[in-house]
């Protein structure tokens, strides 16, 4: 009785006080990452169970033909064949490191068979399974739910907000709030290097800059009157060179921008390898306006109410410390309800003959 119950009882017990110690106590993360490794181990060996199981049902209800069976057949039939091309490698190619032999190659394989099932049909499926689910969820909680307090419009808020942010409709929704990409496209950060230019010059490239700003295809450019197609060889040559010189400007505002928005201070921003304190005149200016511009009060404000980052807050914030907070609660569980076992306060029925 004891190896069938005390001592299983005392490991869970055991596991469950190291998996909360982790959370406190940084001198037990390795004790709790060599646990998880011992999971993965029992997990596998729950799998091959998982599989006799899967087979055992199935083969019943396929030969009691069952309501249903014909969907228990191509269970099985995608069972075993997902099973023979993983564990033979069918289709899988050979490697650089390995030429001559394909055993090596990583079982998802870019454009093996395996990452073919993965990618064409697992893939599918999950996103199929979570799309209704979360419609499910939707429903049943509009109708579980009401506003009658606090507390019920806080969860019916936070859970809009982030099924809108999960989606497109939310991005187009809050689109009209300040962006990076308003920031990095500004014509403004232009204006240094078009002064270097001669009049005709930077007037060419503003022109050109302003129309594929607006989803114009070079190719359909019209400069005066002219279409790009028709302009001289040596305008074409100065716009070409204009594009270039613009979109370094904008890939260095943009590096600056990310940066930024991460919070790094301005001494210590870092762009193509070169710091703020060594870089050239044109940039030093426009790093120190891009950094107050993306630093503001206002601005981080308004990013902030953007769905996507809105929703972003949540998963990060609260919805990370619930996920804390129900692991500690089910660490807990384990804990006292083995402990209450053991001691004989309660009674288990686990490896017991009732």
């Amino acid at each position: 009785m004891i190896a069938k119950r005390t001592i299983p009882l005392f490991i869970a017990a055991l596991v469950g006080v190291l998996m909360i110690a982790t959370y406190f106590i940084p001198y037990t993360e390795q004790w709790g990452a060599e646990a998880m490794e011992m999971f993965i181990i029992l997990a596998a060996a729950a799998m091959v169970l998982g599989a006799g199981s899967l087979l055992l049902l199935n083969l019943t209800k396929i030969s009691n033909r069952q309501p249903g069976w014909g969907y228990a057949a191509i269970t099985l039939t995608a069972f075993f064949v997902t099973l023979i091309i993983g564990l033979f490698k069918i289709g899988a190619m050979p490697t650089p490191s390995a030429p001559d032999n394909a055993w090596t190659a990583p079982i998802v394989q870019d454009g093996s068979l395996f990452w073919w099932i993965y990618k064409f049909g697992l893939v599918p499926l999950t996103a199929t399974m979570f799309a209704m689910l979360a419609f499910y969820i939707a429903s049943a909680a509009f109708r579980a739910f009401r506003a009658k307090n606090v507390e019920a419009t806080l969860l019916l808020g936070t859970a809009f907000i982030v099924l809108l942010g999960q989606v497109y409709a939310g991005y187009w929704l809050t689109d009209f709030l300040p962006k990076i990409e308003w920031w990095v496209n500004d014509l403004q950060h232009l204006a240094p290097y078009l002064a270097t230019l001669p009049e005709a010059t930077a007037h060419l490239v503003t022109a050109v800059v302003t129309q594929l700003d607006d989803g114009v295809l070079l190719k359909d450019v019209v400069v005066n009157g002219v279409p790009y197609a028709s302009l001289g060889i040596d305008q074409q040559a100065l716009i070409q060179a204009g594009l270039v010189r613009v979109d370094s400007i904008r890939d260095f505002t943009l590096a600056v921008s990310m940066q930024a928005e991460q919070y790094v201070a301005l001494k210590d921003i870092v762009v193509n390898g070169v710091p703020y304190e060594y870089m050239s005149a044109d940039h030093k200016p426009l790093a120190k306006e891009t950094v107050e511009y993306i630093g503001g009060w206002w601005y981080q404000l308004l990013n902030g109410l953007r769905l996507e980052n809105l929703t972003q807050v949540i998963l990060d914030v609260p919805q990370k410390a619930g996920n804390r907070a129900i692991m500690i609660g089910i660490a807990l569980g384990i804990v006292s309800t083995s402990l209450k076992v053991i001691l004989g306060v309660d009674r288990s029925y686990l490896g017991s003959a009732d």
